[in-house]
């Protein structure tokens, strides 16, 4: 692949940000923006304003951006080599059953608030979101930089984008049906 944006300074960049937290700290991450996740889930429909019809697409889709950062905060916490995560099969397997147990009781927690439901499918666009960000995480390798690395990162972050518009698209759909 030549030309083009390499994103993969830039992921570097921030995982090593991630990796610099104190270890104290770290936990504080996943569990501030689980915060967030249950603040957001929160919300009654029609809190806010309405900006655009397709808003539901959106809003599946971004089950996909809130979990997949809720995964890239977990990394941190897990053990390293080298100043670095090796993301081997098990701890990725780990970090998405939290990330499932995390949308279960979220979609428990929304059947209580008036107007929202419990949803399976916006549980598997959680997963999806997950797991494209531990994909791409993956795709780094364990010493990652290397000019070599930017062409199975580039295909991740494709992958995962478009597996995370299909999971929040077909959540919407099944929606409307």
């Amino acid at each position: 692949m030549r030309g083009g944006f390499d994103p993969v300074p830039p992921l570097v960049r921030t995982g090593r940000m991630l990796l610099a937290v104190p270890p104290l700290v770290r936990p504080l991450l996943p569990a501030s923006w689980l915060g967030l996740i249950w603040w957001l889930s929160s919300r009654e429909p029609g809190d806010g304003p309405d900006l655009f019809s397709g808003l539901g697409l959106v809003l599946n889709t971004g089950h996909a951006f809130l979990y997949g950062v809720l995964a890239l905060l977990c990394v941190p916490l897990l053990p390293r080599r080298a100043g670095w995560v090796p993301l081997t099969l098990p701890r990725a397997t780990g970090v998405l059953l939290f990330v499932l147990l995390a949308g279960l009781v979220d979609e428990w927690h929304q059947s209580w608030v008036d107007g929202r439901v419990a949803s399976g499918l916006d549980v598997l666009t959680d997963l999806v979101g997950a797991a494209a960000v531990l994909a791409t995480i993956a795709a780094l390798g364990p010493e990652p930089g290397g000019a070599e690395r930017r062409e199975p990162v580039v295909r991740c972050l494709a992958l995962g984008v478009v597996a995370c518009w299909l999971a929040g698209g077909l959540s919407t759909m099944l929606e409307l049906l």
